[in-house]
């Protein structure tokens, strides 16, 4: 997914920033108005600052390694320079890092990994498909989905004593449940204006208990969230 007027072209020789190292700083990229937080006041486009840090990741990317800068879209650069706020080594680690669990979970493109998941014709119905299979094993643990329009954020409403991750007993229970996770979370996160605002989950923990735990949850899915 691209964002209208705002695609993060690297494709000239000027680099972006004159310096691409790695660093947790943040970068000194002048903005015409500092103050100003969204451009003409619109939160579903990038700031001018926004739309630099956007392009360096992207282009350090592309310096590194183009196979990899291909797996992301201009949408996930744009998340990532929201998130890192111009920390370049940051953002590479979270690349790097996200990069590993697509291709733990199968999260790729059919074209890249044919027959991987199945003979889907589009990313969605894949999405749908994993989705699905993962309901199939925690029935009643989707209550809802959708968005506030109050507040503008996405919202999930999940039932947690449905949820029975000490039945999983193969490897493949495992990658479905976090490639069913990693699906609601790109489905709450569909444009910047939503990115900005975030997303709500609502647990309903009545009757939740110990059979609703695993540590196996933190071994299969610490390395994606630590920093």
């Amino acid at each position: 997914m691209t964002m209208p007027e705002q695609e993060l072209s690297v494709t000239t020789t000027t680099a972006v920033v004159a310096d691409a190292t790695p660093r947790e700083t943040t970068t000194a990229v002048s903005s015409p108005n500092p103050t100003k937080t969204f451009e003409n006041d619109d939160p579903s486009k990038l700031t001018e600052i926004e739309l630099a840090w956007a392009k360096e990741v992207k282009e350090t990317i592309l310096k590194e390694n183009e196979a990899l800068a291909k797996e992301f879209t201009d949408l996930e650069y744009a998340q990532l320079a929201i998130v890192t706020k111009g920390k370049l080594k940051r953002a590479m680690k979270m690349i790097h890092r996200l990069s590993k669990f697509k291709t733990d979970h199968r999260i790729v493109a059919e074209q890249d990994k044919p027959g991987t998941m199945s003979d889907a014709a589009t990313a969605a119905d894949k999405a749908m498909e994993v989705i699905q299979k993962f309901e199939n094993g925690s029935k009643g643990f989707l209550l809802g989905f959708g968005k506030d329009n109050a507040t503008g954020r996405s919202v999930s409403v999940w039932n947690y004593a449905a949820f029975n991750p000490r039945s999983y007993k193969t490897s493949e229970e495992w990658v479905t449940c976090f490639a069913a996770f990693y699906y609601l979370c790109e489905a709450s996160a569909p444009d910047i204006a939503t990115i900005r605002s975030g997303m709500a989950v609502i647990c309903d923990c009545d009757d939740m208990g110990w059979r609703n735990f695993s540590l196996e949850i933190e071994k299969h899915g610490a390395a994606l969230f630590q920093d």
